[in-house]
């Protein structure tokens, strides 16, 4: 009886909990996504093995790209020809003035902030401005430059959800998408490189009273 009571929960935990099936197809598309960005194949490596000791789908890679540490998670909210994506990009830098800057979506709450006077700098790019508040402690800091490719690409989205932050040593990124996975090699690619573009802003910048000095 206890033998039978025993297989019987072995099999209930197996019908609530079914072996992923997609495990060698989705180990292959962040290989392969994880090659066009640059991760070096020690760390692809661990991240497959990582995934099969799990038996569970890859969520994240890490290691160095270019010499810069990068860190890149994508989660599948959920399924349907459009699938629904939680992407996070986080690139070390050496931010050596120690630049201070959010960019998050535009609200009701903050327009009317803005209106009476809560701090946000403008970039001068109308499409930009209009859809984020944007501060940033080193009012010089040149976001005209990063602001066109990615302006082009991320508000042709209906809704604009994306948000960037540059704190001490790092340069985060994060966003909700819905797109088909066929799609999403070329897009996460696009993000970290224009990631990449604020990370060198970031550590080659200098005020006004530096460049003055030299």
């Amino acid at each position: 009886m206890a033998v039978l009571l025993f297989f019987i929960l072995i099999g209930a935990l197996f019908l609530s909990n079914p072996p992923y099936t997609n495990l060698s197809s989705d180990i292959n598309f962040f290989k392969g996504l994880g090659q066009v960005i640059g991760f070096q194949k020690r760390d692809l490596d661990r991240m497959v093995k990582r995934s099969k000791h799990h038996s569970a789908p890859p969520k994240k890679m890490e290691g160095l790209v270019d010499g810069r540490y990068l860190k890149v998670c994508i989660n599948e909210l959920e399924g349907g020809a459009f699938l629904k994506w939680k992407i996070d990009i986080q690139w070390a830098c050496k931010n050596p003035y120690a630049i201070d800057l959010q960019m998050q979506p535009e609200t009701t709450l903050s327009s009317i902030g803005k209106q009476l006077g809560m701090q946000d700098v403008e970039v001068f790019d109308e499409r930009l401005d209009k859809a984020y508040l944007i501060k940033c402690n080193h009012r010089q800091f040149p976001l005209q430059q990063f602001s066109t490719d990615f302006s082009q690409r991320l508000l042709s989205k209906q809704e604009v959800t994306s948000t960037i932050q540059v704190k001490e040593k790092n340069v985060h990124y994060s966003d909700i998408v819905y797109l088909p996975k066929e799609s999403m090699i070329d897009y996460i690619s696009f993000l970290v490189d224009t990631n990449k573009l604020l990370v060198e802003m970031v550590d080659n910048w200098q005020p006004l009273y530096k460049l003055n000095q030299a």
